[in-house]
Parts: C-alpha cells; structure tokens; sequence
C-alpha cells in the first residue's frame, strides 16, 4: 500500500511540474498579430509556445493583439482551449522600412510565421486579421498546409468599403484558396470589404462597440473554437 501511495505521488508530482514546465494539452486558437497582450485575459493565454518574429519583443506594443485577445477568450472555454501568440508584426518606423524593403525577404517571413501557426500543438483556428496588399507565395503555402492540416483560417476582409468581385488584391483574403475551411469575414457595414472571396459576414451589433473586420474575423474564431469544442465532447 505503502509503495503505491508513493507511486502516486510522484505521478502527481510529475503531471505538476510537467504542466509548471508550460507543456499545454489545450486546443489552441493561433492569434498571428501585434504581440502579446499587456493585460492578457485571464487563464486564456497558452503557458507556452507563443513566438515573437519581429525580433523587437513580444509585447503588442499597438493594442490590437490585446483587443482580438479579449473577444476570443469571451468565447472559449479556457479549462480546455486556450490562445498562442505569434507576433508578425511591429509598429516601430525601422522596423517596417526593413521590412517593406525586400519584397523576397518579406514573402519568406510572412511564410515561416504561417508555418509555425499551421505546425502550432492542438491548433484548431488560425485567426489572420491582418489585411494588406503584399502577397506571399510562402504564407499562401502555409495557409494551404494548415487547411490541409484540419485546421481552420480566419482572415479579415479589410476595411476600405471596395468590391473585392472585380479586383481582389488584399490579402490574405483574395488567395486562391478554394476550401470550406478558409474563412474570408466581413461586416455589414460601408466600412467593409465585400464579395468575391468573402464569406462570412457578421453583423456590426456582434463587436461590443469595436469597428473593423479584425475583431469580425476574431469574433469568428471564437465561434469556431466553441465548436471544436462541442466536436471533442460528442
């Protein structure tokens, strides 16, 4: 009896120190934005594996991270699925004049932080709500590899009011990526993009207050991992 009780102990201690170490069995929601949140939602946050690319820190020193943060964690269910950060982006005037610079330099980098969210442990959701006009042949071959994964893609639509029908050339919305799980969100409002790849349109009223298809897209991914979680308990 003796030794089983000292058996069990230290199975239990083991599983704490493992879980104290950062090891996360969570579903995972991939937030590819501005960093990590100053004030993150509490208990939503993975214990590890978020990744600054920037090379200027992982704080979200913008607030945009911290705002889709917030939204997605009202959705989930954080004993079960939890957020990672993977910060792409910077708002430091040299650091974008660095980036801006090399249009090959650009599309590798915008390609390896697509493969680490598509490779992330127990991603469910990538939420890209970030919108612009630079392509990348590399980030379209990681959002391919993700879908290909079972994972599901969030982007934004953006938000300059235009038909994205005719002339589609905001990405990563307007790729070539004909898949039920890449999901292209949009607002109704007139600040919204609209048609061609857009799919999903959320209504204004949904956002707390917010404006901008990054916090529809966001909104979304926490839909998305509510029903993750539904799947997992059937």
């Amino acid at each position: 009896m003796a030794k089983r009780l000292i058996l069990l102990l230290a199975v239990i201690g083991f599983f704490a120190g493992w879980q104290a170490a950062g090891h996360e069995a969570r579903q995972t929601v991939v937030l590819v934005d501005t960093g990590y949140p100053e004030s993150p939602p509490k208990g939503a946050m993975c214990r590890s594996g978020h990744r600054d690319f920037t090379e200027q820190g992982i704080k979200d020193e913008i607030g945009h991270s911290t705002a889709l943060a917030k939204i997605i964690a009202e959705q989930i269910d954080i004993k079960s699925q939890c957020i990672l950060i993977v910060k792409w982006f910077h708002s430091d005037a040299h650091w974008m004049s660095t980036f801006n610079k090399n249009p090959g330099t650009q599309s590798k980098y915008l390609g390896d932080v697509m493969n680490y969210a598509a490779n992330a442990k127990n991603a469910r959701v990538i939420n890209l709500s970030a919108a612009g006009v630079s392509q990348s042949a590399q980030e379209l071959a990681g959002v391919r590899l993700a879908l290909d994964k079972g994972i599901k893609v969030v982007v934004a639509a953006g938000n300059i009011g235009q038909s994205l029908t005719k002339e589609c050339d905001i990405f990563p919305a307007c790729y070539p990526v004909n898949h039920k799980s890449f999901y292209v969100v949009g607002v109704f409002s007139d600040y919204s993009n609209y048609g061609g790849p857009v799919n999903y349109i959320a209504l204004q009223s949904s956002l707390g207050g917010l404006k901008g298809t990054s916090y529809a897209a966001a909104h979304l991914s926490g839909l998305l991992m509510k029903n993750e979680l539904t799947k997992s308990k059937k």
